[in-house]
């Protein structure tokens, strides 16, 4: 029987995130994700994207020790700066996916827009910008999941125009001058700390607010800039948010006309020895402590999977 890859996500690796990155709660302290990465190398065989693609997973890795994968989502400067010499130090590689908007437009992502809206002016004010006919929502989750992802791809564009151009929030505009993003220097230095680079949209948005005439500027704008002049993977492919509603059938075709080979969701379920239903899953980490880890990695996969399997059958 085939090795089964586990596949795990971090996003930001800071002990003292900023206004902009503090409330969406992906920031993993720098300590505990160096714990990480070493009981990863104790109990696992770390692995690249190419030796996920070889089809050998069982000449590389052991069932006492089977194949694991790190993996990286979105543009945080902290992830060269920061995770990249522990990755190198520990001999790990890793797969980071970027977007391209705040590289090529210099331009913020609306989620951190929003977290730095909420720390500076409140939640309040932050909800009127995306619904102002509606009560405030409760956290930051809460509006950029329910709230952000019923928009139109028109309509989120718009609101990061608003958002940047108000000149209420001038504080908004710091977030390109600040340290919250990579620029091209960064991403070029991830070769030399094993990090192969991959494809996570231009603008971070929902991918089901997606049109046709969306893709060639969502996709092919990063692809371009990870393939083109960072010889990354731009058809390995990171889905924003990592959720299964985001890789229908006609999203994953789409991709595959954009050439991309590999998807990667969300959702903490287990993977078989090649992509399910043509995405790879992914187990999120943030501030889990290291004692959690096999459980997290490990047990809670099965038992999804398992609970998977009990609702498809009773819906037959």
């Amino acid at each position: 029987m085939a090795l089964i890859p586990r596949i795990v996500l971090y996003h930001d690796v800071c002990s003292d995130p900023g206004d902009a990155v503090r409330g969406l709660g992906v920031s993993t302290p720098v300590e505990l994700f160096r714990e990480h990465i070493e009981w990863f190398c104790e109990h696992y065989t770390p692995i690249s994207l190419a030796q996920l693609r070889s089809g050998e997973l069982d000449l590389i890795a052991t069932r006492k020790r089977p194949p694991l994968l790190i993996t990286f989502d979105d543009c945080y400067r902290s992830v060269p700066r920061v995770a990249g010499p522990i990755l190198k130090k520990l001999g790990v590689p890793a797969l980071f996916f970027v977007n391209s908007a705040p590289i090529v437009d210099r331009r913020p992502l609306l989620d951190n827009l929003l977290c730095l809206i909420a720390a500076c002016r409140g939640l309040r004010t932050a909800s009127s910008f995306v619904a102002p006919d509606s009560a405030p929502a409760e956290t930051i989750g809460e509006l950029v999941g329910a709230r952000v992802s019923g928009l139109s791809y028109g309509s989120r564009q718009s609101l990061i125009d608003r958002l940047v151009g108000a000149a209420a929030i001038a504080e908004a505009r710091a977030i390109m001058d600040s340290d919250v993003y990579c620029d091209l220097q960064d991403l070029a230095a991830c070769k030399d700390y094993g990090i192969d680079l991959g494809n996570h949209t231009h603008s971070h948005p929902h991918m089901r607010c997606l049109d046709a005439a969306d893709f060639d500027l969502e996709i092919g704008t990063p692809g371009k800039l990870v393939h083109t002049e960072l010889s990354g993977y731009a058809d390995a492919f990171s889905v924003p948010y990592g959720s299964r509603e985001d890789a229908t059938p006609a999203i994953l075709d789409s991709l595959d006309r954009q050439g991309v080979r590999d998807v990667f969701l969300v959702h903490s379920v287990r993977n078989r020895a090649a992509p399910t239903a043509g995405a790879w899953y992914r187990t999120s980490l943030v501030r889990d402590p290291v004692s959690s880890l096999r459980k997290r990695i490990e047990w809670l996969p099965r038992i999804r999977q398992c609970r998977d399997a009990i609702r498809k059958g009773a819906h037959r």
